[in-house]
C-alpha cells in the first residue's frame, strides 16, 4: 500500500499567506465601513450576543 503525501492536499505557504492577508484586509475594511455608517453600527449592536 502506498503512503499518501499530505503535501498533495495542503496549500503552499504563499497560498496560505495570501488568504490570511485577504481575510485580514476584508475584516479591517468591514470594521472601518461599519464605523462610518450609523445604521450599520446599530445593526451590528442589535445582532451582538452581548446583552449591552
Amino acid at each position: 500500500m502506498r503512503a499518501v503525501s499530505l503535501k498533495r492536499y495542503l496549500p503552499s505557504l504563499p497560498q496560505v499567506s495570501r488568504e490570511a492577508v485577504t481575510v485580514l484586509a476584508a475584516t479591517l475594511l468591514a470594521a472601518w465601513l461599519i464605523s462610518k455608517v450609523p445604521a450599520w453600527q446599530r445593526l451590528v449592536r442589535e445582532s451582538s450576543l452581548n446583552p449591552n
